[in-house]
């Protein structure tokens, strides 16, 4: 293959790497929408939420309102905070559109991944509880009891590493402090979690029935239309 040749090939495997890019940052915000409105619709459904959640098209059987007050909220979030991070933690360049489109992607990415860390670990210890007390005659030692301890500790270090400014035990590796924005998503998550802990303990105190209900939120059939409006 002569020079032209591979320059050739070369701007169209490019364009494919492009494509390939878009084509699943399309679908990862397709799947990230259709999973927040699912979420709301099914918590209003169980009334988890309040029920105007769970209206949905007498036609299509789209949850409408779930739809819509997701992508208000996704609209109102990226605009905001593409304002604020504009130039953080990336600068924009003299001369280039904004960089903030990038920097609420990565701050956002932050977060979620330190949440996905949070939730491996606490799924991991759940498995241990449930065929500990619940279904002991289950109860496999390697895979209820090794196999979440490894992942528990296999996620250890990818949390400490999100956070940033702490130590990784064992291994010794410093991790340098956030110099910027990114130093936010930590505390954020934090704050998120100790919400979720006290709802919990209040759903527990006042309305127990409401925590049983938790397991139908992804379960049953979708109301009908006058359901839904009631």
């Amino acid at each position: 293959m002569g020079l032209h040749g591979r320059a050739g090939a070369a701007r169209v495997g490019g364009l494919l790497i492009i494509f390939a890019i878009l084509n699943s940052s399309l679908a990862n915000a397709n799947s990230g929408a259709t999973a927040a409105t699912r979420t709301l619709f099914a918590m209003g459904r169980v009334r988890l939420l309040p029920h105007w959640f769970a209206a949905v098209n007498p036609g299509t059987r789209a949850p409408v309102n779930a739809v819509h007050f997701q992508a208000i909220t996704a609209i109102i979030i990226a605009v905001v905070l593409g304002v604020i991070l504009a130039n953080d933690p990336y600068p924009t360049p003299a001369g280039s559109g904004s960089f903030g489109g990038l920097n609420v992607y990565v701050f956002l990415g932050t977060m979620l991944g330190l949440i996905f860390v949070f939730i491996y670990i606490c799924v991991n210890l759940a498995c241990i509880g449930y065929f500990l007390r619940v279904r002991r005659d289950l109860f496999n030692p390697f895979k209820h009891l090794i196999v979440p301890v490894l992942g528990v500790v296999a996620m250890i270090p990818a949390g400490l590493a999100v956070i940033g400014g702490l130590t990784i035990p064992i291994l010794d590796i410093e991790l340098p402090p956030y110099g910027n924005a990114l130093q936010y998503t930590a505390p954020i998550v934090g704050i998120w979690m100790v919400i979720g802990i006290v709802l919990y303990f209040v759903l527990r105190s006042r309305s127990p029935e409401a925590l049983e209900r938790m397991g139908d939120v992804y379960g049953g059939e979708a109301p009908s239309p006058t359901d839904a409006a009631a």
